[in-house]
């Protein structure tokens, strides 16, 4: 699954070979290829009795063998009705069967076995749970359920099955991952459960159904309905059942890989000619993936579904039907943004890679979902790199990094492999921990063994456990079989605790004897934050150096030890330079001595390190490790000698505009403004906000980067003036702005534009069809910072004509300042208003509210407002924790290093 694609803060995150010898007719197996006893991670408490209620897991008692479900969709109707027969396999004796069930109303339950059918009490649970007592003791061996239901259509949330409109136009999507198959189905529904379904799906003789399978057979039916049933699944888990039910369109793709795979584009109406590039690239991607992994894409069709809106996730990799949200994958010629066209690939390419990693193998429990989403993010760069070259994915690599890092440097992240032990974990496993934690860490791992043996182990892992639920052991250790060591003890270093190494290099050179180079480690820790790693990580640290007039070397080490020492081999004499983080591969933050941080501006360092320096300065200035005159006087230098680079240019950017406005006076803020105008505003009026002809790609990128920092930061009267009138004339028609820009112009005038200004977006937003101006326009707005434009904001989540997602934009607000106070009250305000309109995610969401704040007055009212809502709000204690976390290092660090940052700040012309 891939994270929701917008820009909210609000979201932390804000994401093969051949089978053992299948049947060549590819038919389902008759039984799950896992029990439910298998591969449990966080085993349920064996129950009292058959009667005792379930809590976080299912009773091993019975597991399914196949399941046959039939549901009645209506678009226009909120609610549907199903009906299920589930093959069981009865582990040991006992009388109650539990499922999982939510907002579900059970009319019929009969259960059989050995001939014998019983109608069976229904026990209801808790909100996660049903049980049904077949009245006498089942016994080891083969029954059947036989379950008749009705559900709820979600009408304000992107999960279970739920409701979307566009143009007028009714439609339904399902979305399961990680626990609401049970919002449609009574069903087992725990990942390591891989089951053969067979869907018929009862809708209108207009609509057209898609699933997961193609489709065998369309009857019609009364009342102008018809019966649509698809062909069985090969074992999937429930939460890889899918469904879309609407008048779709589609297009056509070139067949896909060895088996020339069908790939069809489907999409509300209205949008043939946006469908053309996903339709194409996924087809292309589907079979580079499949050279890749050396297994023939494991399902019969390949669609990918356009959804107009979605709130918790922005792609989902179900087997067969990929459901993405339309801005990602309906692409205008001509107009989308290069980086809506990059995203479009990197996304579908992510998905893609779960078809095998993730639904041909499973992970055994959520506590492993990291291995899914950390791969597919992983293996997105690798393989966008080899299909696109030019758009050179190793810096989008150095990007995931720095997000994970930044993520990590609190001390209340949680670490890689988090147990999951009840539903707040749940609610919080799909962050940047899971996602580009995990890819990097898969990187670094990959770097230290060579791709070829990683590949090979990769290859084993997937053909060892095609179709079966496995565990981070498993995959770990066909990593260490193919590389003839031991992989798992380092690697499980990474998964096992929370935080990030911080290494710290020097250099020894003596007399007659060859360089070491040393190297100790500690946790990286922020200024206003305390932990300390439980023990040492064992990490690969690789080193290129300078030989002698040799030209250069490049050794990996694995360090284990809080202190070691590593020969420089090769080496005849002290180097002039040494970098300990090749390529910039490595999962950690790095400190040089002053020995080997001197001679790096001369080094001939890659743009990857180039920028890992930029990157490690900025993190160690907030760690208190690197004074901020330092960290800003090397952005000065690398803004000046960064040339034309476009990723060295943004890396500069970054660093040079990463002061806080919180930790300044006004007299300071001044001053930083004009520090940065010196750096950026003539580049900035060069570029201007339209690509200039032969103007590369990466540049095209850069542009709204350094235009909306120039202007929100710098507050350079020519930037705005521009971004005003842009905006202006594209309020009168709609013309005039192009997508690479848009956001950042909206941003802009919400900013410093006036209220009509404000009120004339807002209202663009809450009529606009277009999804992806409703994306720009949304992401802009959240940038208003006057009470009064604030309040025009609340005004329009309150009516409900906003998405989900949009609501929590605009209340969350982007590096908020003078409308912080207001935001803060507002929510705590509205708090219980704010539950009732926002999707379950988005509730815990709010707990984020606040973390603007920089002094103790402030925080100790976000703790009293928020904490006694925490036992009510799935997710939020952690997230929350993060809230108050982040004020505290907000708090120190502007104590700490507001004094160099004025110093450094005043001296500048």
């Amino acid at each position: 699954m891939t994270r929701t694609p917008w820009t909210a803060a609000a979201l932390l995150v804000l994401a093969c070979a051949t089978p053992p010898k299948p049947s060549p007719s590819h038919k389902p197996t008759a039984a799950p290829t896992t029990s439910a006893a298998d591969h449990r991670t966080a085993p349920a408490p064996a129950p009292t009795s058959d009667f005792t209620p379930p809590t976080l897991r299912l009773p091993d008692t019975t597991v399914p063998t196949a399941y046959r479900a039939e549901l009645t969709l209506l678009p226009k109707v909120p609610r549907f009705t199903g009906a299920i027969d589930i093959d069981l396999r009865v582990l040991r004796p006992t009388r109650v069967v539990w499922l999982n069930a939510n907002q579900l109303t059970i009319s019929r339950a009969v259960v059989t076995q050995a001939g014998k059918t019983a109608a069976a009490r229904v026990i209801l649970a808790g909100q996660d749970f049903v049980g049904f007592d077949s009245g006498a003791a089942l016994v080891p061996g083969s029954a059947t359920i036989h379950l008749e239901y009705a559900g709820v259509i979600a009408t304000n949330d992107s999960s279970g099955i739920f409701h979307e409109v566009e143009a007028k136009v009714d439609y339904l999507f399902s979305q399961f991952e990680t626990v609401d198959a049970r919002r449609a189905f009574p069903c087992f529904d725990e990942p390591n459960i891989k089951t053969p379904w067979t869907l018929k799906l009862h809708v209108s003789a207009k609509d057209t159904a898609l699933a997961n399978t193609p489709v065998v057979s369309e009857t019609p039916e009364p009342g102008e309905m018809k019966a649509v049933t698809f062909a069985t699944t090969r074992p999937i888990a429930s939460y890889l059942v899918a469904f879309g039910v609407g008048p779709f369109d589609f297009v056509r793709g070139p067949p896909a890989g060895k088996n020339r795979v069908p790939v069809r584009v489907f999409f509300p109406r209205g949008h043939s000619h946006e469908a053309d590039a996903a339709a194409r690239q996924a087809s292309e991607l589907l079979t580079r993936l499949e050279g890749y992994f050396e297994i023939p894409y494991p399902y019969e069709k390949m669609d990918l579904l356009a959804i107009p809106n979605t709130y918790s996730f922005g792609a989902m990799e179900n087997p067969g039907l990929v459901t993405f949200v339309e801005t990602l994958i309906l692409l205008k010629p001509g107009q989308a943004s290069l980086s809506r066209i990059r995203s479009s690939v990197e996304v579908t390419a992510h998905e893609f890679a779960h078809q095998w990693f993730g639904d041909l193998v499973t992970t055994a429990w959520w506590d492993d979902v990291w291995l899914n989403e950390s791969f597919a993010t992983w293996m997105e760069n690798k393989i966008v790199d080899a299909y696109r070259p030019a758009w050179q994915m190793s810096m989008e690599r150095i990007s995931q990094r720095e997000q994970a890092m930044r993520t990590d440097s609190l001390v209340s992240a949680r670490q890689i492999r988090q147990p999951i032990l009840a539903k707040d974990d749940l609610v919080n496993a799909f962050d940047p921990i899971s996602y580009q934690k995990g890819s990097s860490v898969i990187g670094m791992f990959e770097n230290w063994l060579s791709p070829e043996v990683f590949r090979a182990g990769v290859r084993g892992y997937l053909n060892a456990h095609a179709f079966q639920a496995t565990t981070a052991h498993d995959f770990l250790s066909a990593l260490s079989e193919a590389a003839h060591k031991d992989v798992e003890t380092p690697f499980s270093t990474f998964l096992d605790q929370p935080g990030l190494p911080l290494v710290s290099a020097a250099l020894k050179c003596t007399a007659g004897a060859p360089p070491e180079l040393v190297l100790r480690q500690r946790r990286y820790v922020p200024l206003g934050a305390r932990g300390q790693a439980k023990k040492p990580w064992q990490l690969p640290v690789c080193t290129r150096f300078a030989r002698d007039g040799k030209g250069e070397g490049t050794q990996c080490n694995l360090l284990t030890q809080l202190e070691q020492s590593f020969v420089l081999e090769g080496a005849t004499g002290c180097p002039s330079w040494v970098y300990p983080d090749a390529g910039s591969h490595g999962y950690y933050r790095l400190l040089l001595s002053a020995e080997l941080d001197a001679p790096l501006e001369k080094a001939p360092l890659t743009v990857e390190e180039k920028m890992g320096v930029l990157a490690n300065a900025r993190a160690l200035m907030r760690s208190g490790d690197l004074p901020p005159e330092r960290a800003l006087a090397l952005a000065e230098r690398a803004a000046k000698g960064a040339g034309d680079n476009p990723h060295l240019l943004r890396a500069a950017l970054d660093l040079s505009d990463s002061v806080p406005r919180q930790f300044l006076s006004p007299e300071d803020a001044r001053r930083n403004a004009s520090y940065l105008s010196r750096l950026w505003a003539a580049r900035t009026h060069a570029m201007g906000f339209r690509a200039h002809p032969g103007e590369s790609e990466e540049t095209r990128l850069l542009r709204p980067a350094i235009l909306e920092a120039v202007a929100m930061n710098a507050q350079d009267a020519k930037t705005l003036a521009g971004a005003f009138k842009l905006a202006d004339a594209w309020l009168k028609d709609g013309r005039g702005l192009g997508e690479d820009v848009r956001a950042e112009v909206f941003a802009i005038t919400a900013r410093f534009g006036t209220v009509s200004q404000v009120t004339a977006l807002l209202h663009r937003l809450q009529t606009s069809e277009d999804q992806s101006v409703r994306r720009d326009l949304a992401t802009g707005l959240r940038a208003v910072d006057s009470p009064e434009a604030f309040a025009l904001l609340t005004d329009a989540v309150m009516k409900g004509t906003l998405t989900p997602l949009e609501d929590l934009e605009l209340l969350l607000g982007d590096d908020v300042f003078t409308s912080g106070p207001a935001r803060f009250d507002y929510i705590k305000g509205h708090f219980d208003d704010l539950a009732r309109l926002l999707p379950r995610d988005g509730v815990s969401t709010l707990m984020r509210t606040g973390d603007w704040f920089c002094d103790l007055e402030h925080r100790a009212e976000v703790e009293a407002a928020l904490a006694p809502r925490t036992a009510k709000t799935v997710g939020s204690p952690r997230i929350l924790a993060q809230t108050l976390e982040v004020i505290d290092q907000c708090i120190a660090q502007k104590e700490k290093l507001g004094p160099g940052i004025s110093k450094f700040l005043a001296r500048a012309p």
